[in-house]
């Protein structure tokens, strides 16, 4: 009931304000109950030097109840500096509430204060305070002045759920396995979702990360309500949004149709139709994960428009930055030991490189109504005339004027034309096909076909061919401002973070280890892992394991303990 009245009222949201819509007083307030989402990032370290990563897990959290949210399906995350220069954007897909991701700082980031933030597609309607906000230092060593943020040390907010970290012991050689247990309360289970990270503290004066504690208790409920809204949840999955305009004002800019390709193996192909203004949206399906996308107007009098794709915006003048100051010379020499044992680590990066999650193929929006013909099984033909006439069955041609359309015979037209047929190569839709008859038909593997009448979006197609190629490599001839070819961002691939293992130790035994990062695990399982173990690195000093997270019942945990290396 709660998913209905949401988006019902998500609906009425976009096209008036609260005022002007007459709404229940107790669905306005589910509704406001429903949206209301916070972001909270565990961060594995907030001093990083260039050629480290910042590993972060994603927690998007109800505003009100702390429980996760499955509102949202997408979230942003964004790097800056004071002057608004962006390091890093990254969209990342939600599941069950939590994302996973890292960021490398590239050796071109000048050292100094930045701001991480991570936000919803939903927050943007309100200021920045309801975003996920954390100060980040990044210190480049090549520099010759490392200036650094001054931070003013804060109290601590403890842990209320009686648990903690039981390691084996509190001192470990080189090399060694750290093993350790959760003692947990006693009168709840620690079902939930949880993060940890075990990495070697550098120095007293450096920033430390938020705590899913001390977040939790500075965190305002934003009201939902009153609002004229411009940015709708992507409550189904991602959205991708534009606009269209004519290039002579006669020519009408709503109900028309626009097609989304993005061409390959796996392809994704869809269509929808623009709103008064001219402006258009795309929900996303989450494969194929590509970025390169091809928008068009599909229209006989598509070369009177112009279309372009609306990016968001944040306006990064709005957040305030701590004052910086020079690095001690006793820092400096901190920074240098960590610079060189980054550099030995990253030459060793193919050894220990992080594995992408591999992502399944998809079926094609036609499956499985489609009937498919390999051209190896008939003889070669080298133009698509041919092709047509000697393979293709119930397909058939005509040209007039220098203008072709391809056509299929279904039982009810009897090949009589009927309306448009769906042409895609790669799953891009091809609209002037008399470029497909100057194409060399032997790059083509096989043709995917269905005869009947096909409805997809608002269109009725006298039947759909799909053409793929050998090399899923097809270029489109056709050019114009009709036409946008444009990468699009995706959301990150989720990786598998290494984890060394020292129980052969003859492995890597001739291999130098110069983690200060000993461990990075998003998705730790506190109610059923009894037991977990990490190994030490060759490097020294002390170390913190940290724990953040939440329960299904939406309260924090944070965990610390720290052990050393000798």
């Amino acid at each position: 009931m709660k998913k209905i009245i949401l988006f019902a009222l998500v609906s009425m949201y976009s096209i008036n304000s609260w005022a002007q819509t007459n709404i229940n007083s107790r669905d306005v307030k589910t509704f406001d109950s429903a949206v209301n989402e916070s972001i909270y990032l565990h961060i594995n370290n907030p001093t990083i030097l260039v050629g480290e990563s910042i590993f972060y897990k994603v927690y998007c959290l109800n505003s009100i109840n702390h429980t996760f949210s499955t509102i949202s399906k997408i979230v942003y995350i964004d790097l800056f500096d004071v002057d608004g220069n962006s390091i890093s954007k990254q969209k990342l897909l939600l599941k069950e509430g939590v994302a996973q991701g890292d960021i490398f700082i590239p050796t071109s980031a000048n050292s100094g204060a930045y701001k991480l933030i991570g936000y919803t597609n939903w927050m943007m309607n309100f200021s920045k305070s309801n975003m996920f906000e954390a100060d980040i230092t990044i210190i480049n060593p090549f520099q010759s002045k490392i200036v650094i943020p001054k931070f003013s040390t804060s109290p601590s907010v403890k842990n209320e759920d009686g648990l903690q970290i039981n390691l084996n012991k509190k001192n470990y050689k080189i090399r060694e396995e750290v093993k350790f247990s959760i003692s947990p309360n006693t009168q709840k289970k620690n079902k939930g979702n949880y993060s940890l990270s075990v990495r070697k503290i550098n120095d007293s004066t450096e920033n430390h990360s938020i705590s899913s504690v001390k977040f939790l208790a500075n965190l305002k409920n934003t009201n939902s309500l009153n609002l004229n809204v411009n940015s709708l949840p992507e409550i189904r999955g991602e959205v991708i949004s534009g606009k269209i305009t004519a290039v002579d004002a006669n020519n009408t800019i709503e109900n028309k149709t626009i097609a989304l390709s993005i061409p390959g193996k796996s392809f994704e192909f869809k269509l929808t139709n623009t709103n008064k203004k001219g402006e258009f949206i795309f929900i996303l399906d989450e494969l194929p994960n590509k970025a390169n996308a091809i928008l068009q107007v599909v229209d006989d009098s598509r070369k009177n428009y112009t279309i372009e794709v609306t990016n968001r915006t944040i306006d990064y003048s709005k957040f305030q930055f701590p004052p910086t100051q020079e690095a001690s010379s006793e820092l400096k020499k901190i920074i240098e030991k960590r610079s060189i044992a980054n550099q030995i680590e990253n030459a060793y990066f193919s050894i220990k490189k992080d594995t992408i999650k591999d992502e399944p193929s998809n079926t094609p929006f036609y499956f499985p109504l489609e009937k498919t013909i390999s051209l190896d099984d008939y003889t070669r033909f080298s133009t698509l005339k041919e092709t047509i006439i000697e393979i293709l069955p119930n397909t058939f041609f005509k040209e007039k004027d220098g203008i072709y359309t391809i056509n299929l015979r279904d039982k009810l037209s009897n090949g009589v034309e009927s309306g448009y047929t769906l042409i895609l190569v790669d799953g891009l839709l091809i609209q002037n096909v008399k470029e497909l008859f100057e194409y060399n038909t032997k790059n083509i593997d096989k043709v995917e076909y269905i005869t009947e009448k096909y409805v997809y979006g608002s269109k009725i197609y006298n039947g759909l061919i799909n053409f793929i190629t050998k090399e899923i490599d097809y270029e489109l001839k056709e050019t114009g401002d009709f036409i946008l070819k444009t990468p699009i961002q995706r959301p990150l691939t989720t990786k598998y973070y290494y984890k060394q293992n020292y129980s052969d130790v003859s492995k890597f035994e001739r291999v130098p280890d110069y983690r200060c990062q000993l461990l990075w695990n998003p998705t730790i399982d506190l109610e059923n892992e009894k037991e977990m173990s990490f190994f030490t690195s060759d490097i020294k000093g002390k170390f913190e394991i940290n724990i953040e997270g939440f329960t299904s019942e939406g309260k924090p945990i944070s965990i610390n303990e720290y052990f050393e290396v000798k």
